[in-house]
């Protein structure tokens, strides 16, 4: 291992395997001058790699960061106790690696904090062992940081590729303020870029989360007065694969995201925000409902779940009904929301209580709804129409917006 990460040749790495041609296989970025064009040296980047059995795409994102021709890069690669070959593809590219190390631990959030702790690096950055950077994309984050002292995240475009690599798709991305962050997670985590002093303000991404960690830190960043800047360019690959994290719908994605807004909650006070908040919670309780779903291995079990989730969301909406009173539209969709679903399991009497409660607070907003009728409406088979529902809610959730 070296103290910082060399900037090695195309020819100096390992050869790619038999077929594999291109970026970065058989294509580098060239090296880049010692200097900016003002004199001074390119910024340091830290670059963590937290891998996991990810064996097959892992040698595809180390060549990508590699092979970016920067001057001042450190690169460490921290690996959970793969057992997959990741260990054998990691100590091809030992020398160029700043810090490398594989053993047990508490997860991908554990893991990135683990490799930071080593790292010296003034900008940060953390990219999955199956994603990976475009030709560039550390050059442009650092001139760009460079150049705006003012900007503690930066971020770029992000396209989605499938297990073979042939791009998909692309983020949704743009400049944008907290109040619409917490309406979409616009900022996709391998395009962004965030200095020392702001990953340690807010003490890195959380431990205890292992899905929305990412969104976590930007906003509590963008809450302790960091300025987030957009750069229209593509920056990274993320990878969209059947065993991505982001493949296997958790219902703990749900739970997760209202763990963060219950946090958030306190800060979020100026009444643009506080509205996206309260938005943003409606999104999680009808994404925990979908995700369940997704994933019940059985009706009985279904029910059971959908019932503790409605009644939090319930919980939630009498508990912070002050909050709700001045955007009626809100705590009434959540009601009818909530009622609905209890007619689905055929829970009559709960269903016309909330379906009560929406027309109370929505006005004449929401018109008169008859629980019978609705649940009667739906057929013996009463969950066909919400699956295909669930379904197409699925494909938003994994199309790279949380």
């Amino acid at each position: 291992m070296a103290d910082i990460a060399s900037t090695p040749s195309i020819h100096e790495l390992p050869p790619p395997p038999p077929g594999r041609s291109g970026w970065p296989w058989t294509e580098g970025c060239p090296a880049l001058p010692p200097l900016l064009p003002d004199g001074s040296p390119w910024p340091r980047i830290s670059i963590v790699t937290p891998s996991f059995n990810q064996g097959i795409f892992l040698e595809e994102t180390i060549r990508s960061v590699l092979l970016q021709g920067y001057q001042n890069l450190e690169y460490i690669v921290v690996d959970g106790g793969s057992t997959d070959g990741s260990i054998d593809v990691i100590r091809r590219y030992d020398p160029w690696l700043a810090f490398w190390a594989s053993e047990s631990d508490e997860g991908q959030t554990d893991a990135i904090r683990k490799g930071v702790r080593q790292s010296s690096g003034e900008i940060l950055a953390w990219l999955n062992s199956d994603d990976l950077y475009c030709p560039d994309a550390l050059k442009t984050a650092g001139a760009f940081l460079a150049a705006h002292p003012g900007t503690g995240l930066l971020y770029g475009d992000c396209e989605m590729i499938d297990e073979g690599g042939r791009v998909t798709g692309k983020f949704s991305v743009r400049q944008g303020d907290l109040a619409a962050l917490l309406g979409e997670n616009y900022i996709p985590q391998p395009s962004a870029f965030c200095r020392r002093e702001a990953w340690e303000a807010v003490g890195g991404p959380d431990p205890a989360l292992q899905y929305v960690m990412d969104y976590d830190l930007w906003i509590r960043q963008i809450l302790n007065g960091v300025r987030a800047s957009y750069l229209p360019s593509v920056l990274s690959r993320f990878r969209y694969h059947a065993v991505s994290k982001s493949g296997v719908l958790s219902v703990e994605f749900g739970y997760e995201l209202l763990d963060v807004l219950d946090r958030i909650s306190v800060s979020c006070q100026d009444p643009p925000v506080r509205r996206a908040l309260l938005e943003a919670y409606s999104r999680a309780f009808r994404t925990i409902l979908s995700l369940h779903e997704q994933t019940s291995s059985d009706e009985h079990h279904l029910h059971e779940d959908w019932l503790r989730v409605l009644k939090r969301w319930s919980d939630h909406l009498e508990d912070r009904r002050a909050e709700y009173r001045p955007f009626g539209r809100l705590p009434a969709d959540g009601y009818y929301a909530i009622g609905k679903h209890y007619c689905l399991l055929g829970r009559m009497k709960e269903g016309r209580s909330c379906l009560r409660k929406a027309r109370e607070v929505g006005g004449k907003a929401f018109n008169r709804v008859l629980p019978a009728r609705l649940a009667a409406s739906l057929g013996a088979r009463s969950f066909r129409w919400y699956h295909e529902g669930c379904l197409a809610f699925s494909r938003v959730l994994t199309a790279g917006k949380s």
